[in-house]
């Protein structure tokens, strides 16, 4: 429910509640440029100590509402993030690097279907797949059969 700051507005003190400034309602347009928009994230940004909460009319019809906060955190989930720096996002920097991978951008897997396919054969019997054709070029295991 929206209400004007002139309006008397008694809010029941054993509950919590939500209370959020409308600090602009504005039309963008490209002709107008963005100083007003600025000046009203700022201002947000500013009355909301470093959250904004944006609720936009989409074209046809509805609205859809963001949350942009400046302390490098979630406001929803509470996810927080380091400050960013250059080796934030280098990928040999232990800092920026993906720790999956090692800032290599792959990881080395192996798939046991594909070493072994047959698990009912003995590794003599070609159970590894990569043993199996190394040892057909070699012709074979050169140690005899028991």
């Amino acid at each position: 429910m929206i209400r004007d700051l002139d309006e008397d507005i008694e809010l029941d003190k054993k509950r919590k509640h939500d209370i959020a400034l409308v600090v602009d309602r504005l039309i963008v347009k490209k002709e107008d440029g963005s100083r007003r928009l600025i000046d009203s994230v700022e201002t947000a940004l500013k009355e909301g100590k470093g959250v904004l909460q944006a609720l936009t009319q989409l074209p046809r019809g509805g609205e859809t509402q963001s949350i942009y906060s400046e302390h490098l955190s979630c406001p929803v989930d509470g996810i927080s993030f380091p400050e960013l720096a250059p080796h934030s996002f280098s990928f040999n920097n232990p800092l920026g690097m993906c720790h999956e991978c090692n800032g290599l951008g792959t990881r080395p897997e192996m798939d046991p279907d594909l070493i072994v396919p047959d698990p009912s054969r003995s590794i003599r019997g070609g159970a590894v797949e990569p043993w199996n054709h190394a040892l057909e070029k070699q012709g074979g295991w050169d140690v005899p059969d028991d």
